[in-house]
């Protein structure tokens, strides 16, 4: 029915925007390719609203926004989804690099942040 589709894409949306916020510190420091950047978004992306949809088949069909969305203890499970997918596509760094370490470690605190804190929907 229509409400349904509408609550499953508002998901989708929601999914793709925190997860987009969590990517993207790593692609502005130069961690990762834009490649890699799209892959670890669709397949996080994908991930997540798949278990999602199973614990809540019609989507999210609450007149609430983004904010809410994460309220409910989301941030942090799309946090651990996108970081599992950077080390599989991306691999840790090289040991001994501690200026890429460092790096990966500040853009992890700032998606860290951003996932937390998102900026408001309109």
């Amino acid at each position: 029915d229509e409400q349904h589709e509408e609550g499953v894409a508002r998901l989708k949306r929601y999914v793709v925007q925190c997860v987009k916020d969590v990517v993207q510190p790593f692609y502005d420091k130069s961690l990762i390719t834009k490649t890699q950047f799209k892959e670890i978004a669709k397949k996080s992306s994908e991930k997540i609203t798949t278990e999602e949809l199973k614990h809540n088949p019609t989507g999210w069909t609450t007149s609430g926004g983004l904010k809410e969305f994460l309220a409910h203890g989301r941030a942090k499970n799309i946090q651990k989804v996108v970081e599992g997918y950077l080390h599989i596509i991306k691999g840790s760094p090289k040991k001994g690099d501690s200026s890429r370490k460092k790096a990966h470690a500040a853009a992890a605190a700032s998606a860290s942040a951003s996932a937390s804190d998102p900026a408001p929907t309109a």
